[in-house]
């Protein structure tokens, strides 16, 4: 997923990466947890879906949700700002910053 004209962000089974397209350097933004979906909001904000969802900001990964050991597959964002985030238990409901 293109943050900027030379960041990237990328999931594998290792984890969400960063890669300057520049230098072609990776760095680790969540390690130990495979990457599965990356998602931007409509307020440019960018997440990941790994055992959670997590928000990508400033180079580094921080826990937002915590889905009780449930691998979060893909995020849709509702126009009322909500995200719906699919998981193998069912579908959650939930509004990013408490908003």
């Amino acid at each position: 997923m293109p943050v900027s004209d030379s960041i990237f962000y990328y999931g594998d089974e290792a984890g969400v990466h960063e890669l300057n397209l520049n230098t072609g350097q990776r760095s680790p933004l969540l390690e130990g947890l495979q990457g599965l979906w990356l998602h931007q909001d409509r307020r440019g904000n960018y997440w990941a879906t790994s055992a959670g969802l997590y928000h990508l900001a400033s180079g580094k990964a921080s826990l937002a949700l915590e889905c009780c050991d449930m691998r979060v597959e893909r995020i849709y964002e509702s126009l009322d700002g909500y995200f719906w985030l699919s998981t193998f238990n069912g579908l959650i409901r939930w509004k990013p910053f408490g908003e």
